[in-house]
């Protein structure tokens, strides 16, 4: 499978004491994807629901969730994301991202340098994920031969509530390639750990090369830097694909109080994939349970800024970010 690579910024990197995995795959039960501009085929459980950039494993899970494929795939390569994987109840998702630029084309392949001047270039990381609200945990590398790993432990604020997740973060071939996974009902499990960390063992890097241009350790310095101060915003998205699963939910939800059958209704209604609904009954209920959420004082702007870049009048789920901003306006106007 090819998928197309968008250069941008690259990522911030961490590290964790690495644990000796206990969770073992079988061949059997794994679902294998090669990305040739990658150099890089990764396996993950077949039981998870996988969405690429160019195919889902289950089109009628996220038909039932009301979420638009080409929307949801065309976020993915927005977001670097070149595969993301997710149990059916949303408790979890493991993502592959992707992100190149000067920085990690001056460090090529992070297994190349000393570890000592690594963990050298640590300390002024950790400000640009603090100051993109991410708090994170660093500690050690993890050397899986010939690829070694940053692993970094992180928690943030997600619509009012504290998400957990684990990273792992490489430079292979000039690129940065990070397995990430955020955990949505508490701490990482340990199941979720091991997982986790039996994909990144699975992890076949077809081609590593040399790097064409080799820099100095300073290079390797302001490179990682770099990364450090971009990773905020690129991991800011890292949990964007459950997220978006569980709006469209909660929207479905509250889409079929609202269903018109009676052709005589007078009120204000919108269409939505063919159905006629109620337009006021639907804020109301938006309005209701967009109340309960903690913190909305400070959660709801930062949802209504995401809502309105979001209201493209060519994409079906158009009129639905239109009345989610107008419930939230209603709501911040009280």
């Amino acid at each position: 499978m090819k998928s197309q690579i968008h250069i941008i910024v690259s990522i911030c990197i961490f590290m964790l004491i690495p644990l000796a995995p206990v969770f073992a795959f079988a061949d059997d039960t794994l679902s294998t994807y090669t990305f040739d501009e990658l150099y890089l085929q990764i396996s993950v459980p077949s039981e998870l629901i996988q969405i690429t950039r160019d195919a889902v494993s289950d089109e009628q899970f996220l038909e039932e969730a009301g979420v638009d494929l080409p929307t949801l795939q065309k976020h993915l390569t927005d977001s670097y994301i070149y595969l993301n994987a997710m149990p059916k109840d949303l408790s979890y998702e493991l993502a592959l991202f992707m992100v190149s630029d000067k920085g990690t084309r001056d460090i090529w392949n992070l297994h190349d340098h000393d570890s000592s001047e690594i963990h050298k270039a640590v300390a002024p990381i950790e400000s640009g994920y603090e100051q993109a609200g991410i708090h994170a945990r660093f500690d050690s590398l993890y050397d899986t031969q010939p690829v070694v790993f940053f692993i970094v432990d992180v928690d943030r604020i997600e619509d009012g509530t504290r998400i957990y997740g684990r990273q792992y973060y490489t430079i292979v071939n000039g690129q940065g390639i990070s397995v990430t996974c955020w955990a949505y009902t508490g701490r990482m499990t340990a199941e979720q750990t091991d997982m986790q960390r039996a994909v990144v063992d699975r992890l076949v890097f077809t081609q590593i090369s040399e790097n064409p241009a080799p820099s100095s350790s300073r290079g390797l310095f302001s490179g990682i830097l770099i990364n450090g101060l971009a990773w905020g915003f690129i991991g800011g998205v890292t949990s964007a694909v459950v997220s978006i699963l569980n709006r469209s939910k909660m929207a479905k939800n509250s889409l079929e109080p609202c269903l018109v059958s009676d052709p005589s209704f007078a009120g204000a209604t919108f269409i939505y994939k063919g159905k006629t609904y109620d337009r006021e009954k639907y804020i109301n209920q938006r309005m209701l349970r967009l109340n309960l959420m903690k913190n909305k004082e400070k959660v709801l702007p930062k949802i209504l800024v995401r809502v309105n870049k979001n209201r493209d009048p060519l994409k079906p789920s158009a009129i639905i970010n239109e009345l989610e901003a107008e419930a939230i306006t209603r709501i911040l106007a009280d």
